[in-house]
């Protein structure tokens, strides 16, 4: 007999394995994009490494919190809360006029994939009731998933003109319709 993956809510299932599609798409889009942050912002490789540094760092810090906060306050409501910073953070890095602006936006959207991540890994086990560590493989599967989609379409898209900036505002509208 075959068994399957069992979950009180199939639906709240395939959201995050969505999620962490777009969490792929999105986090490792940035070396893809250093060119064009490069030409734009007229900026060289220290400010590149600046930059990536305050993401690691504001993602280690967010998913502490973020942690804390599913204690505290729940995993849907940690998500909600990263997946509208991300949106956030994708609108506003794409409208960023200043290199400091943007380095900003993008270290927020860093803590936005924490919060989103950390909520995702913590309620995953309370919604699937069967084959934890297969769903919980496969949530990972799709954030790789995502990685290498984006990564690849991104580069098609550079590629055939289409800017960065607004590759991340339609990355932050794919987000916002399924937030809705």
């Amino acid at each position: 007999m075959i068994q399957k993956i069992r979950t009180r809510f199939p639906g709240a299932l395939i959201i995050l394995f969505v999620v962490m599609i777009l969490a792929g798409i999105t986090e490792n889009s940035k070396g893809i994009f250093i060119p064009g942050f490069k030409e734009y912002f007229i900026i060289g490789d220290k400010e590149i490494s600046y930059m990536i540094m305050g993401t690691s760092l504001t993602y280690m810090i967010a998913n502490f919190l973020g942690g804390y906060l599913c204690e505290r306050l729940g995993q849907k409501l940690v998500l909600t809360l990263g997946v509208i910073i991300l949106i956030l953070s994708l609108v506003m890095m794409s409208i960023s006029q200043s290199f400091l602006a943007f380095a900003i936006w993008i270290g927020i959207n860093s803590a936005g994939l924490g919060f989103a991540g950390i909520a995702g890994n913590t309620l995953l086990p309370v919604i699937v009731l069967s084959f934890q560590s297969l769903a919980m493989n496969l949530m990972h599967f799709f954030y790789g998933f995502g990685s290498t989609i984006g990564q690849r379409s991104f580069g098609f898209f550079l590629d055939k003109g289409i800017s960065w900036r607004r590759l991340y505002l339609i990355v932050a509208v794919a987000i916002g319709i399924l937030f809705l």
